[in-house]
């Protein structure tokens, strides 16, 4: 077993698809999680208050990130290194030490401030749904405490090449949420679903901590006085990227103050659409984007600009090859896919409805976050830190701003009337909320677009290839959405993708898993018609793979 979790990825392409495919299995997971989560609890206040209670614990794991940024830990890592591994070692033990006292201090901190911050940004919720939000907020700080220690422990392993235990942490986080929502919810109540999250958490620290003993690194929790000034060369490199997580973490706490004032089961529904919007952007966006930071970082290391730019545009040309077909197949079956996994128990087809007309907005963002991602990754890599927090920074004020603004303009106006009667959504509430997530998305278009321009200035790189994929790819998932919604309505148009009570719809899994299919061999087929340099690549390789599979 220590075998497979220590064994060593150092190509690009083998630790995206280590990623990429742990992902996918992350994500079925995720969707048993949701599904418990609609059955059980459903678009309410409880799981409002659920969703609210993660984001001021996440405030403390986002400042922590000044000492566990793999931006700043790798490449000093390298430097270390080189002076010996007991250097290396003594590295390590004083950075983990005096991470331990920030996040003992600034959690208790956070602890009695919990009450003051929540009344200020969620007073929208009941007496007794306040009351919950406290709890499970201070049950989420030791969650936030264990992420922490998982997060340096993760920029350990990630040094070593080891992406395959990363590569598990989301999915034992999950099952922890699984076994309070499953087990500790129905015999304890709200407060199981909180032991639940913390023993997810838990599970992230142990299943690394084989690998972190096998290899010496971490080998006592002892400061050396002589490792602070690389302590300090830690900080101030993280700062950058400490400051652009706090800018987003802030944004998103205060954009939830608002939505959970719009109108009860608002935060839910943005919940579930969020997570369907994750799915392009983690199995294939963060994943590239992942693989290739560790390797972009040894480029510049040697001063090798040369393969910097070839692996940045080769990523980013993957990226583009996988995640489009990605996003027009969530797009084109979003309803069913929502019915399938959550119309179920307190989850209504009308909650179904609303949740797909929000992922129909949210879903592009997939692309753009994944720009971001990768794009602040290549920038931290080659020193442009500051720049990257400067874009980020930005974004997030201007996200914050457009969304208080715009939304208290619509208040009561002819365009919330329009977007109602355009989308279908009844209630101001969930109109109001699809305003956001489309304010949301524009300003993440202009962030992405913002952010890929400083990095070909920044590194010489040529935008015209990357241009020739966006458009050739953003041509080949039109048809293939097209194709689908043809496919779908001809013949598909009578199934029921509605799960029945405590079973999912048979119906709904084949006719899902027959249109990926289908839709499977269209964007294969669709690749060889454009020429799509990528496609050929893939095609060579699944054809290999096939080959040695039958032989």
């Amino acid at each position: 077993m220590r075998n497979i979790l220590d064994k060593s990825h150092t190509r690009l392409h083998s630790i995206a698809l280590v990623l990429g495919s742990m992902s996918i299995f992350g994500y079925i997971i995720s969707f048993i999680r949701d599904r418990a989560f609609a059955h059980y609890i459903g678009a309410g206040e409880l799981l409002d208050v659920y969703v609210a209670s993660f984001r001021v614990p996440d405030l403390l794991f986002i400042t922590a990130t000044a000492f566990i940024s793999l931006y700043a830990l790798l490449p000093l890592f390298e430097e270390v290194e080189q002076k010996g591994r007991q250097v290396l070692q003594e590295f390590v033990n004083t950075t983990f030490y005096l991470l331990l006292i920030y996040l003992i201090i600034s959690g208790t901190v956070l602890f009695f401030a919990i009450p003051v911050i929540g009344e200020y940004l969620f007073s929208g919720f009941s007496k007794e749904g306040f009351a919950t939000f406290v709890l499970f907020s201070r049950m989420f700080l030791i969650q936030a405490i264990f992420f922490a220690i998982a997060g340096f422990f993760t920029a350990l392993l990630q040094y070593r090449r080891r992406f395959f235990v990363y590569a598990l942490l989301p999915i034992l986080y999950n099952i922890g949420i699984l076994i309070g929502v499953l087990v500790l919810y129905p015999s304890f109540g709200p407060i199981g679903l909180g032991i639940g999250v913390v023993l997810g958490a838990l599970l992230n620290v142990t299943i690394q901590l084989p690998v972190i003993l096998h290899h010496h690194i971490l080998t006592a929790i002892e400061p050396s006085r002589r490792m602070l000034r690389y302590v300090r060369r830690t900080i101030a490199m993280s700062i950058p990227r400490a400051a652009s997580f706090l800018s987003f973490g802030l944004a998103h706490l205060l954009i939830f103050s608002f939505i959970v004032s719009l109108s009860e089961g608002s935060l839910s529904i943005y919940y579930f659409a969020e997570n369907l919007r994750a799915i392009p952007l983690v199995v294939v966006g963060l994943s590239y984007s992942i693989a290739a930071f560790p390797l972009l970082v040894s480029h510049f290391a040697k001063g090798d600009m040369g393969s910097f730019n070839r692996t940045v545009l080769r990523t980013i040309r993957h990226l583009f090859l996988f995640i489009f077909p990605l996003i027009a197949f969530v797009f084109t079956l979003r309803e069913e896919i929502i019915g399938f996994f959550f119309e179920t128990g307190r989850f209504t087809h009308e909650m179904t409805f609303i949740t797909g007309t929000i992922v129909g907005a949210f879903i592009f963002g997939a692309l753009t976050m994944s720009i971001i991602s990768l794009c602040a990754r290549a920038l931290h890599a080659c020193n442009r830190a500051w720049l990257s927090f400067a874009i980020l920074f930005t974004h997030s004020v201007v996200e914050v701003g457009a969304v208080f603004l715009l939304v208290h303009y619509l208040y009561g106006s002819t365009i919330l009337t329009f977007v109602q009667s355009a989308t279908g959504l009844t209630g101001s509430g969930f109109g109001t909320l699809f305003a956001v997530v489309l304010i949301i998305v524009v300003t993440e278009v202009v962030t992405a677009v913002a952010i890929i321009a400083a990095l070909v200035r920044a590194t010489g790189q040529k935008a015209r290839p990357i241009l020739a994929s966006f458009v050739q790819n953003t041509a080949i998932a039109v048809i293939l959405a097209g194709f689908l919604f043809v496919v779908k309505s001809v013949f598909f148009s009578n199934i029921s993708y509605a799960s029945t009570e405590g079973l999912f719809s048979i119906q709904g899994l084949l006719s899902i898993s027959a249109l990926g299919v289908i839709g499977f061999g269209a964007w294969y087929f669709l690749l060889r018609q454009f020429n799509n340099a990528e496609g050929a690549e893939f095609r060579k390789k699944l054809h290999d793979s096939l080959r040695s599979l039958w032989n």
